[in-house]
């Protein structure tokens, strides 16, 4: 704990601003693209240590080195007449199959995330139309973007291996693209890795 309190300057695209912090406090800034590399921290007393973390887009996604501790892959499957074209109305299984070496991975908490294709819509009543989830990684979507918080332990890893479900309506005939599912250490952010990118056709 710092002997006093911490006074500091945050100089961004918006200005300038000069906060003072109680001892032991913190506080978070969002920053937007334009200040990503030009925002300038002054101490002016006290301590303090400065945590960064960022959001980048699928372009700059598949340019950064993958960790092959974890693995993912994606699964759309049709949940009735498997095989035939998908339609409009047809329920989709989407399963998500996980890796991990728990020796060596980092320890903490994990995300998956997947964004489903447009002309999908996330299921959140599956139980409704007599099918079964995942038990233990109840999935979270927003704008279509579905997530998982998974925790590595051995009862959810019992062989290093485990695989998670979630559901989708097809909406809308059309080719759509299915950006890759992300797998990311939540302790360490520069642990990932990600499925393939895949097409998918509604008739």
């Amino acid at each position: 704990m710092p002997d006093s309190d911490t006074v500091f300057d945050l100089t961004t695209a918006a200005g300038n601003e000069r906060s003072i912090l109680d001892k032991g406090r913190s506080k978070t800034y969002e920053l937007n693209s334009n200040d990503i590399n030009k925002f300038n921290f002054d101490l002016i007393s006290g301590k303090a240590e400065l945590s960064a973390k960022y959001m980048i887009g699928i372009d700059t996604l598949i340019t950064k080195k993958t960790d092959n501790r974890i693995t993912i892959s994606r699964k759309f499957e049709k949940v009735h007449d498997e095989g035939k074209p998908i339609k409009p109305g047809d329920l989709i299984r989407i399963r998500l199959d996980l890796t991990i070496d728990l020796n060596s991975a980092p320890k903490g908490s994990y995300i998956v995330k997947d964004i489903l294709p447009s002309g999908f819509s996330f299921l959140s009543n599956p139980w409704s139309f007599g099918l079964k989830d995942d038990n233990y990684a109840y999935p979270q979507s927003v704008k279509n973007v579905t997530t998982f918080h998974i925790y590595p332990s051995i009862y959810y890893f019992p062989d290093g291996h485990r695989s998670i479900v979630y559901f989708a309506k097809a909406t809308a005939a059309g080719r759509y693209k299915a950006e890759p599912a992300v797998f990311q250490s939540q302790n360490d952010l520069t642990v990932f890795n990600k499925s393939g990118e895949d097409e998918v056709v509604i008739e």
